[in-house]
Order: structure tokens, then sequence, then C-alpha cells
């Protein structure tokens, strides 16, 4: 099975970036990053980097990728810049060409379809540590800009994080040529009678009280209570 690791930027003592409302990077990123792991676990192997607040360092961020033996390494983030006007995702990959770029496409593509936010593009660094010095194809998603107030409005929702982890999935699904599993429908709140009412339910009804008896006797060695009545 496909190895993925999943790494959530920042945590512990680096918050990342911080937006307007004091709304931190290190909590969105985790909070995604948890919600994809689940998501993917039935196409994937899965491996996180961390799955609580605590610091780790770029340097063992790879190395918890190399020693998984991942085949693909997902840094999750959002984006930050000082004007608080700019917005939208960009995925990063650490150079055109290869499985890096390929994934960095599909997962851009769904997140601007999943979000409406602006499309950042696909873009390179050689640079960025975790795209370096990680061995398998390795990308990072910025997905949202939490220095925008409309974007981190929306980022501080748990509905809104479902959205970006299930595009990520979504994209990665597609780099591997495999299909989500479909998310089972939610089940109808339980209805409780109105005061003073009780629901009842009827079993069968009968010509013969003698049938009836033997129902309501098959009833009662079932442990449910039962009573006949003539209408």
């Amino acid at each position: 099975m496909t190895k993925i690791c999943i790494d959530p930027g920042h945590g512990g003592a680096d918050p990342g970036a911080i937006g307007p409302t004091g709304l931190k990077e290190k909590d969105v990123n985790l909070a995604v990053g948890l919600k994809l792991a689940e998501l993917l676990k039935p196409i994937a192997e899965v491996k996180l980097t961390r799955t609580k607040d605590i610091a780790v360092s770029l340097k063992d961020r790879a190395a918890i990728a190399n020693s998984f033996g991942c085949d693909y390494f997902i840094s999750v983030h959002t984006n930050s810049f000082t004007d608080r006007k700019v917005g939208g995702v960009e995925t990063w990959a650490y150079a055109p060409g290869g499985n890096g770029e390929k994934l960095a496409k599909e997962v851009q593509a769904e997140l601007v379809k999943a979000t409406g936010f602006a499309n950042r593009g696909v873009k390179f660094n050689t640079s960025f540590a975790v795209l370096r010095d990680t061995k398998a194809p390795a990308i990072i998603t910025e997905n949202g800009f939490i220095s925008n107030p409309d974007e981190e409005k929306l980022l501080k929702t748990d509905a809104f994080r479902e959205k970006i982890a299930k595009a990520i999935a979504q994209g990665v699904a597609k780099q591997l040529g495999k299909k989500l599993p479909e998310p089972k429908p939610a089940q109808a709140p339980a209805q409780t009678a109105p005061a003073g009412k009780l629901y009842k339910v009827q079993v069968g009804a009968y010509k013969e009280r003698k049938n009836a008896e033997a129902m309501l006797a098959k009833l009662k060695k079932a442990g449910f209570d039962g009573f006949i009545k003539l209408e």
C-alpha cells in the first residue's frame, strides 16, 4: 500500500502565523492534518509527523518521513502576508517535473474548487527544508491566508477545515489513481415523543384470539412487553 507522510506545520512554541483575531496557524494545520490522515487511511498507509501540539524540527520532520519510507510527503500550512487583503491558495513542490509537481497540481486544483479562494498556482522552491531533505516527492499546501480576515474566519471552523482536508485527499487519490470511499449518510436525529405521548408498535392483527395469545407469548419470551386489545 502507498505510504503517505502528513506534516502539520509548526507546533509547540512555534505558532506559525497568527491571524487578526489571534488564530494560530499551528492549530489549523494540526486540525487539517488529522482529518486528512483519517480520509487517506482507506487508500494508503499514513504517518503524521505530529499528532498533538508539540514542536518538531524541520530536520526531524524530514527524518520521520524518510524513516517511514513514504511514497509522498504532504506538509500542511496556511499563508500570511502584511497586506490583509491578499488571499488564496497555493501549493509548493521542490522543482518542475516528476511526481512532486504532478501531486501539487492535483491538490491545487482540488483546493481551488473546494475553498473558492483565489488560485495562486503551483510554485517551486529548492530551499524549503522539508521539500529539499525529504527523499519522497513532497509538497507544501498553503490553505488560505490566515492574515486575511475573511479567510481567517473560515479557517476557524471545523467544517471548512474538513473541506480543506477532503480537497487534499481528493488530489492525492487522483494522483494515486484511486477513489476515496463515499461518505456514510448522516443518520436522522432521534425523535422524542411529546410530553404525555408514547410511540406504539403493533405486531399483528388476528381473527382468532389463540393466535394473538401465541404471538404475545413469543414477544414476552423475547423480552418485550405487550397486551391484547380487541378492536
